[in-house]
């Protein structure tokens, strides 16, 4: 039994250690990346590694203490975790210097991890002989009483599952799917209503269209998100629709005749899908909900280039447009487009909202640029709001979504 507890401390100590880890390195990059982090010996990949081998020195370090076991025993778990899962995220050994870093880093980091805990174990080690020769005693072995910390992070840890688990499984309820066809795009398409709670017929809502809806971050967690804020009370309750991409947001979201800021082809049919979205399914739901008309526009990436698009096609159509790592870079016009907008459209009150995440190269400079636009050249009847995470572009809308409903709802009561 000693040793099952014992091993389960090491794990969570090695766990810790990574996602501790990931931290570092996703803030690190992020402070480094307007400097071109991958240039071979530059501050980035320096400070990254030098970060990530004390961490792992100072777990290794911890583990040893806290379970007094063996130096090598305690601490070996800890750097080989950070090695199996490196060499897994590098995609193997084919991978080195040939997926976007550097050969050097590559190898800095395949072998920073597992140094860090054998170094310290020797030094541990040493210090113990040392001891045992000044004081004629040999290192004596005793258990950590973990029983309290434990006892109350499993209390906490029951307590978020059990919350969690019931406000997922109430949301999820509480939908409603439509199905349309739609003459615009000559297809049938989907979406997934999520209703607040205690929905009532006789009460109006505003609504969020939420793009790539069929995906996690974009359906189920932004009417979780969206729930919490109304519970807690930050913001409405709202009705959240999730509209399925169904494979098509390539050319779902993307402009006509666009072109990649390096040259690539990368057209679409934006301007139909917005028909489809204006003429189609907004009327749709107002006539088969309760909706106060005021509506909101999320996209991500592609969805994020089509949210600055409905935008700049008429900034009227909504309320407020989220765009959560708007990908500016896949139209070498939209930027232009975007300051064109704010300069000669009707804007009444609007509210658009701009974030990124660890995105470097052509994707930053594009964001940027469409940033000073917002910042200098915005009418002053928008409202708006740009945010930076350390995240990487996949899970930007975790943030996101919390960030921009907050904020539209309280610059609406302000």
């Amino acid at each position: 039994m000693k040793t099952i507890k014992l091993a389960i401390i090491v794990l969570g100590l090695c766990v810790f250690t990574l996602v501790m880890s990931w931290f570092v390195v996703l803030n690190v990059y992020a402070y480094f990346i307007d400097d071109a982090p991958y240039v071979v010996g530059n501050a980035f990949f320096i400070t990254e590694i030098i970060f990530t081998f004390l961490l792992y020195s100072l777990a290794s370090f911890a583990v040893i203490k806290i379970t007094k076991l063996p130096p090598f025993v305690a601490a070996l778990p800890v750097g080989m975790t950070g090695l199996v899962v490196y060499y897994f995220e590098m995609g193997g050994l084919s991978c080195l210097g040939v997926c976007g870093p550097p050969l050097w880093y590559d190898l800095s980091s395949f072998f920073k991890h597992l140094p860090a805990s054998i170094l310290v174990s020797l030094i541990v080690l040493y210090q113990q002989k040392k001891q045992a020769q000044l004081h004629g005693y040999a290192h004596e072995t005793s258990s950590f009483n973990y029983k309290r910390p434990m006892l109350v992070f499993t209390l906490i840890g029951a307590v978020l599952m059990l919350w969690g688990g019931l406000v997922f499984s109430n949301t999820s309820k509480n939908t409603q799917a439509v199905v349309l066809h739609s003459k615009s795009l000559n297809e049938t398409r989907k979406a997934l209503v999520y209703l607040p709670d205690e929905y009532d017929q006789n009460k109006k809502y505003d609504v969020l269209y939420t793009l790539d809806g069929q995906s996690f971050q974009s359906g189920i967690l932004a009417a979780v998100t969206a729930r919490l804020l109304a519970v807690t009370g930050f913001i409405p309750p709202i009705i959240l629709v999730a509209i399925d991409g169904q494979g098509k947001r390539k050319r779902d979201f993307n402009l006509a005749n666009a072109k990649t800021v390096d040259g690539r082809d990368l057209s679409g049919a934006a301007s139909v899908y917005y028909r489809f979205l204006t003429n189609e399914l907004i009327p749709k739901i107002d006539q088969s909900f309760s909706t106060t008309g005021q509506q909101l526009l999320s996209g991500h990436s592609f969805g994020g280039i089509f949210a600055a698009y409905a935008f700049i096609e008429n900034p009227d159509t909504f309320d407020g447009y989220f765009a959560f790592s708007p990908s500016f870079n896949d139209n070498d016009k939209l930027v232009e487009m975007f300051k064109a907008a704010l300069n000669e459209k009707v804007i009444l009150n609007q509210f658009f909202y701009m974030n990124l995440g660890i995105e470097g190269g052509d994707m930053r400079a594009s964001f940027k640029q469409a940033e000073i636009a917002l910042r200098d050249e915005s009418p002053a009847a928008l409202k708006s709001k740009v945010s930076y995470w350390a995240l990487p572009h996949a899970l930007i809308m975790v943030p996101g979504f919390f960030d921009a409903l907050y904020s539209y709802y309280q610059d609406k009561v302000r």
